[in-house]
């Protein structure tokens, strides 16, 4: 694993040979990184204030990501890592700092966290890579698929997981029964290898190495893609998980216990009423509009 840091010019033409320079240090098939002050930012979001940035400045850095083939880690909380500490219509923020790496990086240390940490005596906030991150596995909804009433052996499952046992009321049975199918109906797709994701996945893998028989060189660079695709969608699937949230007195929270608190907590605030309508103020209330018509 190589890993290199950055501190890019203000000038465009100096940075844009430091670009020339890190592609130079580019380890091939070796996990890399990059990590530091880019100077630059890679679309208009995320700039704030002044001037937008034109798309052919932009440009350079992009080019120089894609002929790394680099991917962006993202962030968590603030948008914006520098700002130039004005206020109102003279504040200018920008992401300008951020975590690159290559696809081989991505596939080697899963579940990479980037955070931006609070801005102590600079006009940066500190980039802190977390490589072990917070895996949480959530619990994935079970989807009943209607081609399995077309399998031989489906109506069985069923019926014996359905005869169990359960002690307890009508309603009581009915949800463990129903419980006890779900978990029966699961073990008979996993014995039989009915899962499309899985079989998907290792008709892929025989189409991968029927084509690098025909055709190394052609074959090694699919391999490559695939390589880079298949870190893109987890580094998107790191950046869409929801990490935490600011509280109402402006603190960033995070954790599963504490999020949920902070969204109980703004949801009973909403709906919380000072004075309760009973039925009757209700039709009181229409009975005094009816007469005010009339």
């Amino acid at each position: 694993m190589e890993r290199d840091f950055v501190y890019a010019s203000c000038e465009d033409g100096v940075r844009k040979n430091q670009w020339k320079t890190l592609l130079q240090l580019n380890p091939g098939d070796v996990g890399w990184s990059i990590m530091g002050d880019f100077n630059d930012i890679l679309e208009s979001a995320e700039k704030k204030g002044d001037n937008m940035r034109s798309e052919a400045r932009m440009s350079t850095v992009r080019d120089f990501i894609r002929d790394g083939g680099l991917l962006d880690l993202g962030h968590t909380r603030d948008s914006f890592n520098w700002c130039n500490s004005r206020e109102k219509q003279a504040c200018i923020k920008a992401r300008l700092d951020r975590v690159l790496c290559n696809a081989h990086w991505c596939l080697t240390i899963t579940g990479a966290v980037v955070y931006h940490l609070d801005m102590i005596g600079a006009d940066h906030k500190s980039d802190l890579l977390d490589t072990e991150g917070v895996t949480e596995k959530a619990k994935r909804r079970f989807v009943f698929d209607k081609g399995w009433v077309m399998k031989a052996g489906c109506e069985e499952v069923v019926r014996e997981a359905w005869k169990r046992h359960v002690e307890g009321s009508r309603w009581l049975r009915v949800c463990e029964k129903i419980k006890h199918v779900r978990m029966a109906l699961v073990k008979w797709c996993r014995e039989n290898n009915f899962n499309a994701r899985i079989r998907i996945d290792d008709i892929q893998a025989k189409l991968r190495v029927a084509y690098e028989g025909d055709n190394f060189d052609r074959g090694m660079a699919g391999d490559k893609n695939t390589h880079f695709f298949h870190a893109s969608t987890m580094i998107r699937r790191q950046q869409n998980k929801l990490r935490g949230f600011e509280n109402e007195v402006g603190q960033w929270v995070e954790g599963a216990e504490q999020v949920e608190n902070v969204v109980v907590d703004y949801f009973e605030q909403i709906f919380k009423a000072n004075e309760v309508c009973t039925p009757e103020k209700a039709t009181f209330a229409i009975g005094d509009r009816d007469q005010a018509t009339n």
